[in-house]
Parts: C-alpha cells; structure tokens; sequence
C-alpha cells in the first residue's frame, strides 16, 4: 500500500504543476500608419481581404510535418488572428513603400482594393517559411480588375521558432513589392 501511495502522490503533485504559458509571436509591420495625414488625403489604396487557410488561421502557430501533414504546438502561438495581423502588416507595408494612405480595411474613399488569398501560410518542412497564393487588385468603384497575379515566397531556413518567424514575416514583407 506505501507503494501505491507513493505513486498516487507523485501523479497528483505532477498533476498540480504549473504549465508553462504559451509564447506569443506577432507579424511585424512598419510604424503606425499616421491617421490625421490619411483622413486629410483620399485613400489611394485599401488592403481589403487577406485570406488565409483555414488550417493556418488559428492562435497556434502551422508547422508542415509531410507533404499532407500539418502540425501544431500550443507552445507557440500567434499573439493575434493571422488574417488580421497580415492585413495590418500589408497595409502599412505598403503605405511605408507608396508613401500613401493604405488603410488594412474596405474603404470608400480609396482607389483601388487590394485582395490575397493564401493557399500556404506555414513554416514548412524544411523549417522555412512558405508563403503562397493569389493576389487581386481592383478598381473600387466597380471592383473591376486592375492587375492580378500570383506569388510564391519560400523563406530562409532557420532552426529556432524566432528565426523563423522573423522569416516568415521577411517574407510577407516581399510580397508588399507586389
């Protein structure tokens, strides 16, 4: 009976001990994009939709195990929604390289739309980031299409979740050259 006691205890102890708490990563973007100079300027351009796969847009951050096989670790996690930091992130990315107000939402008094869909949005197998998909730019009056086109970024290779996230966003960063 010591025995089994002595078990018990150690699986209720073990059972109490502190997990540790995720880590939070976020997708970098430039600075603020300055509000008082964008309401005083139309909006040349809004980032309107960034769609992410429905695997990649959740708080765990997507690792590609094989070729059909995408894994989580709840250890690691986005600080935000995925689609929402892209957005902001494309947004003020490009408003830093134009020069313009580029606002991370549908707005009426921009020129055109900007739209991305991402078909892959993962640290791939080979610990680099994968970036790729479609993007549309339309005319906002009738949402006619101005230009589109694809794009496919594959990162640097890192070993530590930190290199590659910084990857990752060096290569959303890229695609605001579009």
């Amino acid at each position: 009976m010591t025995f089994a006691r002595i078990v018990l205890l150690t699986l209720l102890l073990a059972a109490c001990a502190p997990v540790a708490a995720p880590r939070l990563f976020t997708i970098d973007a430039p600075a603020e994009i300055d509000q008082a100079k964008c309401r005083a300027a139309a909006t040349s351009l809004a980032v309107a939709t960034v769609h992410l796969p429905e695997y990649a847009d959740r708080s765990q951050i997507v690792f590609r195990a094989q070729s059909h096989e995408v894994t989580v670790d709840d250890g690691f996690r986005w600080a935000e929604r995925p689609a929402t930091a892209v957005t902001r992130m494309m947004a003020r990315t490009l408003g830093a390289r134009l020069a313009r107000c580029v606002r991370p939402e549908p707005a009426a008094d921009a020129a055109d739309e900007l739209r991305m869909t991402f078909d892959s949005f993962e640290i791939g197998a080979d610990q680099a980031p994968l970036l790729a998909g479609r993007w549309q730019l339309l005319r906002q009056a009738d949402l006619s299409p101005r230009a589109s086109g694809e794009f496919n970024v594959h990162g640097a290779a890192a070993t530590s979740i930190e290199g590659q996230v910084a990857s990752l966003n060096d290569g959303l960063a890229e695609l605001a050259v579009i």
